[in-house]
């Protein structure tokens, strides 16, 4: 944390230089204002990717262990979940044929 807020001072200090430069090379009379703030994104990823790597993990220690009959139902699952993608593709493909038909274009 001190080491973030020691980059975002010496950031904040060097604004108007790097204001000066990106002008600079992007030949731009007027240059907007710099703001610089700290992304702090990883603090709340991190620990969801560790929670879904948990539940892969656990997915196929079960899956890997699990009898042909629940190998079964898993594939019809994901079955599932394709056709029901494929219909939405479907509607969403029927729809723009019917707006086509009315003569509107």
């Amino acid at each position: 944390a001190a080491a973030q807020q020691a980059t975002m001072r010496t950031l904040e200090g060097l604004r108007k230089p790097i204001r000066g430069v990106v002008g600079h090379n992007m030949h731009l009379r007027r240059v907007p204002e710099l703001e610089f703030f700290l992304d702090d994104t990883m603090r709340y990823v991190s620990p969801m990717n560790d929670l879904l790597d948990k539940v892969r993990q656990e997915r196929e220690a079960r899956e890997g262990t699990a009898s042909k009959s629940d190998d079964t139902d898993a594939t019809d699952t994901d079955a599932l979940t394709d056709e029901s993608a494929d219909d939405e593709l479907t509607d969403d493909d029927s729809t723009d044929d019917d707006s086509t038909d009315d003569g509107r274009s």
